[in-house]
């Protein structure tokens, strides 16, 4: 009788968590003070075009952070990904905040500093690594 109320129990666990219905954002460290998930993934498969309007020094930068991670960079692919420096955001008071916006096409990383763009760097990477793809 034990083993079947235990089999039941795991049963209902992972039914109620399976990939469609958990925040893709759980797994996030540091965890994000705030996260809507909608329907829809943004797929990385053959690379993405990164758009910025960062100087170059910064940009260097920012791009070895994407590359380190499980994104391949690709000027011809209609994927895109835009990194935009910002001189206020509202609701956003930590210069190592973002907002992270993703569609099924692009992904939009906007911060107040380079220190935000790359910890929004961090989230779409990891993001990649756990599911294979970025949930919008």
């Amino acid at each position: 009788m034990k083993k079947f109320v235990i089999l039941i129990f795991a049963a209902c666990i992972a039914a109620a968590c399976n990939k469609e219905t958990c925040n893709p954002y759980d797994k996030i460290l540091p965890v994000p003070a705030h996260s809507t998930a909608t329907s829809g993934t943004f797929s990385t498969k053959g690379g993405v075009k990164i758009h910025t309007t960062l100087d170059s020094e910064n940009e260097q930068l920012l791009l070895k952070a994407i590359e380190r991670g499980t994104i391949a960079i690709n000027p011809e692919s209609k994927k895109v990904v835009s990194l935009a420096l910002c001189n206020s955001i509202a609701g956003i008071s930590s210069p190592e905040g973002y907002i992270l916006t993703t569609t099924r096409d692009s992904i939009k990383i906007e911060a107040t500093s380079c220190a935000g763009l790359f910890y929004g760097i961090q989230t779409v990477t990891q993001l990649n690594e756990t599911h294979g793809h970025v949930p919008c």
